[in-house]
């Protein structure tokens, strides 16, 4: 079996969860922040964000 390298797991991590949120689910996603984790983001990147989503679709 070959051994999986750190960056190889966290990009796995990453597309699971991403893949999950485009399909309206966002808990994989979540749970691999922190537990102390706290984001702000403003109306311009939520914007940016959905625009990315839609084009890239």
């Amino acid at each position: 079996m070959k051994k999986r390298t750190i960056s190889e797991t966290i990009i796995d991590l990453e597309r699971a969860a991403l893949e999950a949120w485009h399909d309206g689910n966002p808990s994989p996603y979540l749970e691999l922040y922190s537990k102390n984790f706290t984001a702000e983001y403003t109306n311009a990147d939520i914007n940016i964000c959905i625009h990315n989503i839609l084009i890239n679709r």
